[in-house]
């Protein structure tokens, strides 16, 4: 079997018995994000002030629509903002740690998804986690998104101070150009996010680090295994669709959450013993698919699987 199965299946046996836990953790995570969005549409209704402008002159041209700029306006925008950044970054860190206990065999209750506003110390380690990461694609993306930006601001410009149209062979590759960009962008975004992959959830394995170092470990052990891991979230994309019909979603997000945390403990693992001096004696931890089935007929609690468990002979992936 191959190793994005194996992950896969292991993933939704880690769920066995707790798929009422999963749906709730994902609920609480994504619930005050909507209830944020709720609450800006209702000042923006009750102050009428518009978070958007739109030029009346050109409603053909969408990129020359800008956001309002009115003082109440762009206050509101930077609240929510601020508001998201410091309630849903925790609860998504929690989300992620909640999951990763999981697949390591942990019991966690639904109350672990709050883990990060237990302390002062955790709360903020998880705010300047996602800050860095965030810091650092948007640095990764600057330069090679200029292009696009001066395109858009030469044809606003084109059109607003020169008062003409570009010519449409002209218009229709600039397009064109500008879609081909765009989608080049986007997978530059993702290639680059996944060097951030296991950030989160080396977190979560050694809370007590510091995260430029969650970071910095992160981007080594997932350096090599990009491409793997790009095809794997992308194998995701059938089950995203299902989530158009919002009952699935119930499903689909703890699976996704599951498999991703399974794979990061796969590759944390997996750096971890090729660092280790025990490497030649425990290359391959035991599988989990197995440990779970022994712990349920021995009748006890899963318990996170000891060295005495560790296996030579026919060697299986780490942590899966």
């Amino acid at each position: 079997m191959g190793l994005s199965k194996t992950i896969k299946m292991n993933a939704k046996r880690a769920l066995a018995g707790a798929w009422g836990s999963a749906i709730g953790v994902m609920v609480i995570t994504f619930l005050p994000s909507i209830m944020i969005n709720i609450l800006e549409s209702v000042i923006r209704a009750v102050s009428g002030v518009p978070e958007f402008v739109d030029y009346a002159a050109t409603p053909s041209i969408a990129f020359d629509d800008m956001a309002n700029v009115a003082a109440v306006s762009t206050l509101i925008s930077l609240l929510v903002s601020v508001l998201i950044f410091f309630v849903m970054t925790p609860l998504q860190q929690g989300c992620a740690r909640w999951f990763y206990r999981r697949t390591g065999g942990e019991q966690e209750p639904v109350s672990g998804v709050f883990f990060y506003f237990e302390t002062a110390k955790s709360y903020f380690r998880s705010l300047g986690l996602n800050f860095q990461i965030g810091l650092r694609v948007f640095l990764w993306l600057l330069l090679p998104a200029l292009p696009m930006a001066a395109t858009i601001v030469f044809v606003v410009f084109y059109k607003h101070q020169l008062g003409g149209n570009l010519p449409n062979a002209v218009f229709a590759v600039v397009v064109i150009l500008m879609v081909i960009w765009a989608v080049l962008l986007v997978i530059l975004s993702i290639l680059i996010s996944l060097r951030y992959f296991l950030a989160p959830y080396l977190l979560a394995e050694h809370p007590e680090q510091k995260a430029s170092q969650c970071i910095k470990s992160g981007v080594r052990l997932v350096k090599g295994h990009k491409a793997e891991l790009f095809g794997f979230i992308l194998s995701f994309i059938g089950w995203g669709l299902l989530c158009i019909f919002i009952i699935p979603i119930f499903y689909v997000m703890p699976y996704m959450q599951s498999s991703y945390a399974m794979y990061a403990r796969y590759l944390i693992q997996l750096g971890e013993e090729a660092g280790s001096d025990n490497t030649k004696e425990y290359l391959y931890k035991p599988d989990i698919d197995r440990y779970m089935e022994e712990q349920a007929a021995r009748g006890g609690e899963m318990k996170e699987p000891s060295s005495d468990s560790f296996q030579e002979e026919e060697p299986r992936y780490p942590g899966v």
